[in-house]
């Protein structure tokens, strides 16, 4: 037997478990597709560690960290620029011998989000979460868990508790930095107007 023979095999079992949208960003088409969880522990062990002290990630960084590790993974076509059978991409940069650098797929598109605003970011990811809750309801479907196997359908809510609490969680770290932004805002525009009364006097 041929490892190809039992990948057709397996093939019906791959397809279910994995899913595809296109969205629109600012006129840009992106095609967003699930990942595997394999891809989620390597998300999980690129995240940065939240700390109370100098050396640790703030909260926000670990939010924008954790959704461009995903996106970097999810995106695999832009417009009519397909990256779906794409592992490496060359830079402008050579070696010494004149070859080409080349960095993952992955790590090219997590630099072109680098750019993105807020926003946008913010945008993408929650089309992200929504093609995970499109896939999860038609597997529900297709899998018909029964109501007398409490165990599975437990799990199942656990795992949809997670995802709502992540995404909660998400939210209020954003907002809460929205609010400290307008503060500091506030308290420079205060202060920029006592100076100029005091230049005045």
């Amino acid at each position: 037997m041929k490892l190809s023979d039992l990948k057709s095999a397996f093939q019906p079992l791959l397809d279910v478990s994995h899913k595809e949208k296109i969205v629109e960003v600012a006129g840009v088409s992106l095609t967003l597709r699930t990942i595997s969880p394999k891809e989620e522990a390597d998300i999980q062990n690129s995240l940065p560690v939240i700390s109370e002290g100098e050396e640790g990630a703030s909260a926000m960084e670990f939010v924008d960290v954790f959704r461009k590790e995903t996106l970097s993974r999810s995106i695999i076509q832009v417009g009519e620029l397909n990256l779906r059978q794409i592992e490496y991409v060359e830079t402008e940069d050579k070696t010494s011998s004149g070859v080409s650098v080349k960095v993952r797929k992955e790590e090219a598109v997590h630099q072109m989000m680098e750019g993105w605003s807020r926003p946008i970011l913010t945008s993408v990811f929650n089309s992200f979460t929504d093609l995970v809750e499109e896939l999860e309801q038609e597997l529900n479907s297709i899998l018909l868990i029964s109501p007398s196997d409490s165990e599975a359908e437990v799990e199942v809510l656990k795992e949809r508790i997670n995802d709502i609490e992540r995404q909660d969680a998400m939210k209020k770290v954003s907002d809460h930095s929205k609010d400290i932004l307008k503060e500091v805002s506030d308290i420079k525009g205060g202060l920029f107007d006592e100076a100029l009364r005091d230049a005045d006097s």
